[in-house]
């Protein structure tokens, strides 16, 4: 039976009187299964794979991508615009188009440099990989235009910190990138970077500040930010998040508290988080009976993080899945996603169809499933 918030708030009190001791090689050895995993996903940020080059930061992370972006009805239906989609689809098309260009620029990019031809872009991770690759001359205009337009995106900024770079230029690229957990993560990994970036995440209370901690800090700074981090679980999902990933042989009274603040309907994104990272550092029977308690939370978007869920987590009941009332967008991404029986979907769309005089987003998915069978058909075709 789940305590009650009594029993929860004499954990929290038992919790601050006490300050357990905690098991820091433990920790660390936790933190480490997640070293190669939580890394800044510069790939997913294009959409398609560059051919050339082929920079180790360019390779897919060992986890599957987590991204916010759906494309498989922009892929399959080129000719749609900005005018043929609801507006709620907009963000959606608009990061499409974007990454489709960035893959585009790119290759550009590349060709220019093998001819000896100036390049300049106004996209900041288009410029972070830029600096890396020509690396221009100190104080040149160019290289002032690339690191100013790279530092407008934290992920450019840790492009730039990869890069070749200059002692008065760090305090720069680190103050772009310091305020996102993740590209801090990545700068950790790098000398110039080291030190900063223990001294930030010593302060935070997320996952990827934990993983600096762990890798980087004594065993003073590690028992502390885990004592701050379990105190701040109470109250934050991001920091309940990170426990309950860090550590998997918690009291179960502390879990329980720790799964209360993911259970808040405002945890949808934290609570898909500790799931997708536990898969790695908990036992399996145990991530098992994690998942079933944030199923609920963690696919109450009906977008991304449902699509996710389902693709990576449960693909064997994705396609019953189909039939929820999840944005058909991220319906029609997991039926390709999968090749999967598309019946549910289309029940469900009809039936939405039916009890609405106009339903745009029904009408296009149905049109686009009704598409995939020619498509599979002529790449078959091709493929001969």
């Amino acid at each position: 039976m789940p305590a009650s918030p009594f029993e929860h708030m004499s954990t929290q009190i038992a919790f601050h009187i006490v300050r357990p001791d905690s098991n820091l090689a433990g920790a660390r050895a936790v933190a480490a299964k997640l070293e190669d995993r939580l890394v800044p996903a510069i790939l997913d940020h294009f959409a398609e794979p560059p051919r050339k080059p082929h920079f180790q930061l360019l390779q897919p992370p060992a986890s599957p991508a987590c991204h916010a972006w759906s494309s498989a009805l922009f892929r399959q239906t080129p000719e749609l615009g900005v005018a043929d989609i609801p507006p709620e689809w907009v963000p959606a098309y608009v990061s499409w188009t974007g990454r489709l260009k960035r893959s585009r620029d790119l290759a550009r990019f590349v060709e220019a440099r093998e001819q000896g031809e100036a390049i300049l872009t106004e996209d900041p991770i288009s410029a972070g990989l830029l600096l890396f690759m020509i690396s221009p001359e100190p104080g040149s205009p160019l290289r002032e235009h690339i690191l100013e337009t790279a530092l407008k995106h934290p992920l450019g900024a840790y492009l730039a910190a990869e890069a070749l770079h200059t002692p008065d230029e760090r305090e720069s690229i680190f103050k772009a990138l310091a305020d996102d957990s993740l590209a801090r993560l990545g700068a950790s990994r790098l000398h110039d970077f080291a030190t900063a970036c223990l001294r930030r995440a010593r302060a935070e209370h997320d996952l990827a500040s934990g993983l600096v901690v762990a890798r980087l800090g004594s065993d003073e700074d590690l028992a502390g930010w885990l004592r701050q981090a379990g105190l701040a679980a109470f109250a934050h999902s991001g920091a309940a998040s990170a426990m309950l990933v860090l550590n998997p042989e918690a009291p179960e009274r502390l879990r329980e508290c720790w799964l209360a603040i993911l259970g808040n309907s405002n945890a949808g994104a934290d609570g898909f988080a500790t799931v997708r990272w536990a898969r790695h550092t908990w036992p399996p029977a145990e991530w098992t009976g994690l998942m079933t308690s944030l199923e609920a939370v963690a696919t109450a978007d009906g977008g991304p993080r449902w699509f996710h869920w389902f693709s990576q987590f449960q693909p064997e009941i994705a396609s019953a899945r189909l039939g929820m009332p999840a944005d058909p967008l991220w319906a029609f991404e997991l039926v390709c996603a999968l090749n999967l029986d598309d019946q549910p979907l289309r029940f469900r769309l009809a039936d939405e169809l039916g009890r609405r005089t106009h339903h745009p987003a029904s009408s296009l998915i149905l049109e686009a499933l009704n598409d995939r069978p020619q498509i599979r058909q002529s790449q078959q075709q091709g493929g001969r």
